[in-house]
Protein backbone atom coordinates (compact mmCIF):
# COMPACT_ATOMS: atom_id res chain seq x y z
CA UNK A 1 0.00 0.00 0.00
CA UNK A 2 2.94 2.35 0.36
CA UNK A 3 3.17 2.02 -3.13
CA UNK A 4 0.15 3.57 -4.27
CA UNK A 5 0.36 6.61 -1.34
CA UNK A 6 3.69 7.27 -3.35
CA UNK A 7 1.76 7.36 -6.47
CA UNK A 8 -0.64 9.79 -5.09
CA UNK A 9 1.45 11.96 -3.50
CA UNK A 10 4.15 11.96 -6.42
CA UNK A 11 1.07 12.37 -9.28
CA UNK A 12 3.22 14.93 -11.44
CA UNK A 13 5.62 12.45 -11.63
CA UNK A 14 4.29 9.37 -12.23
CA UNK A 15 1.95 11.24 -15.04
CA UNK A 16 5.77 12.05 -16.36
CA UNK A 17 7.53 8.53 -16.24
CA UNK A 18 4.23 6.72 -17.86
CA UNK A 19 4.26 8.74 -20.45
CA UNK A 20 8.44 8.21 -21.05
CA UNK A 21 7.38 4.19 -20.44
CA UNK A 22 4.99 5.01 -22.90
CA UNK A 23 7.17 6.35 -25.51
CA UNK A 24 9.98 3.61 -25.21
CA UNK A 25 7.33 0.79 -25.65
CA UNK A 26 5.64 2.17 -29.02
CA UNK A 27 9.15 3.72 -30.67
CA UNK A 28 9.94 -0.09 -29.99
CA UNK A 29 6.79 -1.49 -31.50
CA UNK A 30 7.13 1.00 -34.11
CA UNK A 31 10.40 0.42 -35.39
CA UNK A 32 9.78 -2.88 -35.71
CA UNK A 33 6.65 -2.68 -37.93
CA UNK A 34 8.90 -0.65 -40.01
CA UNK A 35 11.18 -2.79 -40.68
CA UNK A 36 8.07 -5.72 -41.25
CA UNK A 37 6.98 -3.42 -43.97
CA UNK A 38 10.42 -3.10 -45.46
CA UNK A 39 10.52 -6.86 -45.71
CA UNK A 40 7.41 -7.15 -46.87
CA UNK A 41 8.69 -5.03 -50.09
CA UNK A 42 11.90 -7.41 -50.61
CA UNK A 43 9.68 -10.86 -49.75
CA UNK A 44 6.53 -9.69 -52.05
CA UNK A 45 5.76 -10.09 -55.79
CA UNK A 46 3.44 -7.74 -57.63
CA UNK A 47 2.78 -7.02 -61.25
CA UNK A 48 1.49 -3.48 -62.75
CA UNK A 49 1.53 -1.21 -65.21
CA UNK A 50 3.70 2.16 -65.26
CA UNK A 51 1.17 4.93 -65.49
CA UNK A 52 3.54 7.52 -64.70
CA UNK A 53 7.65 8.26 -65.19
CA UNK A 54 8.73 12.47 -64.42
CA UNK A 55 12.16 14.22 -63.02
CA UNK A 56 12.10 15.80 -59.69
CA UNK A 57 14.84 17.30 -57.59
CA UNK A 58 16.05 14.44 -56.10
CA UNK A 59 15.77 11.87 -58.96
CA UNK A 60 12.87 10.37 -61.00
CA UNK A 61 9.51 8.57 -59.36
CA UNK A 62 8.01 5.90 -61.31
CA UNK A 63 4.38 5.41 -60.57
CA UNK A 64 2.84 1.53 -61.42
CA UNK A 65 -0.69 0.45 -61.42
CA UNK A 66 -1.26 -2.83 -59.39
CA UNK A 67 -3.19 -5.30 -61.36
CA UNK A 68 -4.92 -7.05 -58.17
CA UNK A 69 -5.31 -4.22 -56.13
CA UNK A 70 -5.84 -1.21 -59.43
CA UNK A 71 -4.03 0.97 -56.91
CA UNK A 72 -1.43 3.21 -57.50
CA UNK A 73 2.01 2.72 -55.78
CA UNK A 74 5.70 4.58 -56.16
CA UNK A 75 8.21 3.07 -56.53
CA UNK A 76 12.15 4.16 -55.56
CA UNK A 77 13.60 3.22 -59.34
CA UNK A 78 17.06 1.86 -59.76
CA UNK A 79 19.36 3.36 -62.54
CA UNK A 80 19.07 0.22 -64.93
CA UNK A 81 15.11 0.59 -64.00
CA UNK A 82 14.99 4.23 -65.02
CA UNK A 83 16.81 3.55 -68.16
CA UNK A 84 15.02 0.82 -69.52
CA UNK A 85 11.27 1.68 -68.61
CA UNK A 86 8.42 3.46 -70.45
CA UNK A 87 5.17 4.69 -69.40
CA UNK A 88 2.60 1.87 -70.53
CA UNK A 89 5.21 -0.94 -69.93
CA UNK A 90 4.36 -4.02 -67.51
CA UNK A 91 6.08 -4.38 -64.55
CA UNK A 92 6.35 -7.59 -62.69
CA UNK A 93 8.46 -7.98 -59.41
CA UNK A 94 10.07 -11.60 -58.57
CA UNK A 95 9.40 -12.78 -54.92
CA UNK A 96 12.46 -12.64 -53.07
CA UNK A 97 14.66 -10.93 -55.46
CA UNK A 98 15.61 -7.31 -56.37
CA UNK A 99 14.59 -8.05 -59.56
CA UNK A 100 11.94 -6.73 -62.14
CA UNK A 101 10.64 -8.21 -65.49
CA UNK A 102 10.09 -5.64 -67.87
CA UNK A 103 7.48 -6.58 -70.58
CA UNK A 104 6.46 -5.10 -73.69
CA UNK A 105 5.97 -5.32 -77.39
CA UNK A 106 9.45 -5.11 -78.60
CA UNK A 107 11.16 -6.24 -75.18
CA UNK A 108 11.37 -8.51 -72.28
CA UNK A 109 14.00 -7.66 -69.86
CA UNK A 110 15.24 -8.86 -66.47
CA UNK A 111 16.52 -5.34 -64.63
CA UNK A 112 17.11 -4.45 -60.99
CA UNK A 113 14.24 -3.21 -59.73
CA UNK A 114 14.74 -0.78 -57.36
CA UNK A 115 16.74 0.26 -54.39
CA UNK A 116 16.79 -1.83 -50.75
CA UNK A 117 17.82 0.45 -48.10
Amino acid sequence: MWIIEKIKNNIGTSIILTFILFCIVSSYFGDKKYKENRLMDYYSSFTGIIIKKYRQKGGVLIFYKDLTTFKSYQINPSDELIENCNVGDTITKLTQTNKCILKNKSKNLKVECYYVE
